[in-house]
């Protein structure tokens, strides 16, 4: 006797008091040959960017995109036996970004109607497109209304953000409007390259932060300036945990400037004697750190540690491979917490 099937309670879509319906395979779909083997794909389809916004003039889905949408639908669906790797959409799509893109927003909107989400898709796919650009043309995309991060911040919940791997904001979204922190036109913001000299380097820490002139020298005149009298939020990048193996570190320091809006950010190349410097407003900075600590945490033959040198707190070391959204959580928090009252340097 055929078992009867369980019963699925499916999540509610945010903002709905309508449950989505029950998830059923089309009649079309079921006996269809779109759906592919479990075990092998390795069909390729070219010039999604074309496919995707014939789809929009037109509003008629095109089968490729249709066979797409087919796979994802029963890979979604918890009953189903077709639970296919990633990598067969990824050939699929040729890897193409448009596509990407579009795949990653269809991932998160299966549940609107469906009421399941892939989020072991969502996070490998998040891995490969840039979240600060936007959608692609496509029926239902924000285009450049929405960046990706936002969309993905609005439509998971906490608890999916941090199986995703989902880096918090920097800052409140209330206090993201306002015009100290939206990014400044090019011509306000200033990058300098400038060779770090050998006495410079064999200083310590403390004394090499609070070297103001050489800050002075390596800005344009007129140009933004640190602030006096205000010590550095420091990030240390460790190669080997050991003080005979300091000449290898990378250094990132932070300093308020003259200017409210700019943050002076200084990379310090110490193996190379390399300085960069850099100047942005909170929402750059915030990007900024963003692409550092992800990209640390996912270096294959990167750094092993991270430490954190707030102006006015303990310094704390993280593992690299320990870089998860809630360690990267508090590194935001001692930020913020800097950028928002800063402390003025004493002397003991």
């Amino acid at each position: 006797m055929r078992q009867a099937r369980k019963k699925i309670y499916w999540p509610r879509r945010p903002n709905s008091t309508v449950p989505p319906p029950k998830f059923k395979m089309p009649s079309s779909t079921r006996n269809s040959t779109n759906l592919w083997s479990v075990n092998f794909q390795n069909v390729r389809v070219f010039n999604w960017r074309e496919l995707l916004e014939d789809w929009d003039n037109h509003m008629t889905m095109n089968p490729r995109v249709q066979t797409v949408v087919d796979n994802l639908r029963a890979a979604c669906n918890p009953d189903s036996p077709y639970d296919f790797p990633l990598s067969h959409f990824l050939t699929y799509l040729n890897d193409e970004p448009e596509a990407l893109k579009w795949f990653l927003y269809e991932c998160v909107a299966m549940r609107w109607m469906w009421g399941e989400i892939r989020l072991d898709y969502v996070r490998e796919l998040m891995n490969r497109v840039d979240l600060d650009s936007s959608f692609p043309v496509f029926p239902g995309s924000r285009r450049n209304q929405q960046t990706i991060r936002q969309f993905l911040e609005e439509h998971l919940t906490n608890e999916e953000k941090r199986a995703v791997d989902l880096m918090p904001p920097l800052i409140p979204v209330g206090r993201a409007g306002q015009g100290a922190r939206n990014y400044l036109p090019a011509h306000r913001r200033l990058v300098v390259e400038v060779q770090v000299d050998e006495e410079e380097d064999s200083e310590s820490d403390s004394d090499s932060e609070s070297d103001d002139s050489s800050d002075s020298d390596s800005t344009t005149a007129g140009g933004p300036q640190p602030r006096e009298g205000l010590p550095v939020f420091g990030v240390r990048f460790i190669r080997e945990p050991s003080p005979k193996k300091a000449n290898k570190d990378d250094m990132i320091e932070i300093r308020p400037t003259t200017d409210p809006e700019l943050f002076q950010v200084r990379y310090r190349d110490l193996q190379d004697k390399i300085s960069r410097e850099v100047y942005l407003p909170l929402q750059g900075l915030r990007r900024y750190m963003s692409t550092v600590l992800r990209s640390a945490n996912r270096d294959e033959d990167g750094f092993r540690c991270v430490q954190i040198d707030p102006p006015a707190a303990p310094s704390v070391l993280f593992n690299t491979r320990s870089l998860t959204a809630e360690i990267r959580d508090i590194i935001y928090d001692h930020l913020e917490l800097a950028i928002d009252f800063w402390p003025r340097k004493t002397v003991v």
